[in-house]
């Protein structure tokens, strides 16, 4: 008989960088991990002492109320086992986002190049300001990276594509 390959994999087809457009630029830190990023994207490197890194997209509507498109944060973050069931984290980061306003909540595990990871979309809504949030969290060994995207509905359309390049960019380094 016919054998058939039909592994399954936690990965998603790896992203080449030559698959990126020519104005994505890379970044590499200190840490190890690695993102590509549009070149029209501000770096902010202000917390980067406590890992945090900033790519700000400028708003196209400067009277939203909004400074600027959070383009990616990539925020790292260590639980111990105690801490948190990882087969449970779905269900969890659901409840917070909710807690915190997001409606429209939508979160589900998903392959990506680096491999599996944990994505959240919803809408945040702080007074009379409506934001559009994306979450990508990614765990190894119980150490692991929040990217989060937040910016106005109109701007999210615009940057949609840029946004899915530079998250299946990213290289945990874990």
């Amino acid at each position: 008989g016919c054998a058939s390959s039909n592994q399954t994999t936690d990965k998603a087809n790896v992203l080449s960088k030559a698959e990126l457009p020519a104005y994505f630029t890379d970044y590499k830190s200190e840490k190890g991990w690695s993102i590509s990023y549009p070149n029209t994207w501000n770096l902010d490197e202000s917390l980067a002492a406590e890992g945090q890194v900033y790519f700000k997209v400028a708003v196209s509507d400067p009277n939203a109320g909004f400074q600027s498109n959070l383009g990616v944060i990539l925020t790292p973050t260590e639980f111990t086992q105690d801490e948190v069931v990882l087969s449970e984290l779905p269900e969890s980061i659901k409840g917070a986002l909710e807690s915190t306003g997001t409606t429209e909540v939508e979160v589900a595990t998903r392959a990506f190049p680096f491999g599996e990871a944990i994505r959240a979309d919803g809408t945040l809504t702080q007074c009379t300001l409506s934001l559009r949030m994306i979450q990508v969290q990614v765990y190894r060994d119980y150490k692991g990276f929040v990217l989060t995207f937040m910016g106005l509905p109109a701007d999210y359309q615009t940057l949609k594509n840029d946004l899915e390049l530079t998250l299946q960019s990213f290289e945990p380094g874990l």
